[in-house]
């Protein structure tokens, strides 16, 4: 078992800034420290970042609806005040 072997600060720091909750970084952690070959320890690492990446895309998908109704809002509302007020 190689648990001593921790991800470097600025792997750390990156996973802490792409929103990734302390279960998704000890996740990774213990991956890391896993006896078995790397390139397999690398394909779980990106299995879990990837699943973290899709939650992103998600909610992007999300506040691009919200933006879109709130343009249609205000679209109407400036065309509104246009006729009114020509």
């Amino acid at each position: 078992n190689r648990m001593g072997n921790m991800p470097d600060e600025r792997t750390m720091r990156n996973l802490k800034d792409a929103g990734c909750d302390s279960e998704m970084v000890r996740c990774y952690c213990e991956l890391e420290g896993q006896d078995k070959r790397r390139a397999l320890i690398c394909k779980d690492q990106i299995r879990l970042l990837y699943t973290r990446r899709k939650e992103i895309v998600g909610e992007l998908h999300e506040r691009e609806e919200e933006l879109a109704c709130l343009d249609y809002l205000l679209l109407q509302l400036k065309e509104r005040a246009k006729s009114e007020n020509p």
